[in-house]
């Protein structure tokens, strides 16, 4: 298993079983910080459709680079960074392409 894969499956399982999430104002829903380019506002709109209901979605415009992978990295860079500032015990982050389709339905796209 790769790193990349464990790194998702860990965080997925910190969302479903920790207890020390932040919650909305309402103490209903887990905050989640979503990178998102400001001009895929699709992909924003299918977040909220998708996870709205799991989660309190905080959208985080993302770093522009011609090199896509560099952008995601700096735009991840600058979450680290806010979380350094931060009070916060963790950030839980989410790209805009996410999917909640479970471990069974990553497993077979990704591992097949």
């Amino acid at each position: 298993m790769n790193l990349l894969l464990f790194f998702i499956r860990f965080l997925a399982n910190l969302v479903i079983t920790s207890s020390v999430l932040q919650y909305d104002k309402d103490f209903t829903k887990p905050i989640v910080k979503v990178i998102n380019l400001d001009k895929n506002v699709e992909r924003w709109n299918e977040m909220v459709s998708q996870w709205s209901k799991f989660f309190d979605l905080k959208r985080i415009s993302a770093k522009t680079h011609p090199n896509p992978v560099c952008g995601l990295a700096l735009s991840q860079l600058s979450l680290f960074r806010a979380f350094r500032k931060s009070a916060d015990p963790y950030f839980l982050v989410m790209e805009d392409d996410a999917y909640p389709g479970g471990f069974n339905l990553f497993d077979k796209i990704c591992l097949t």
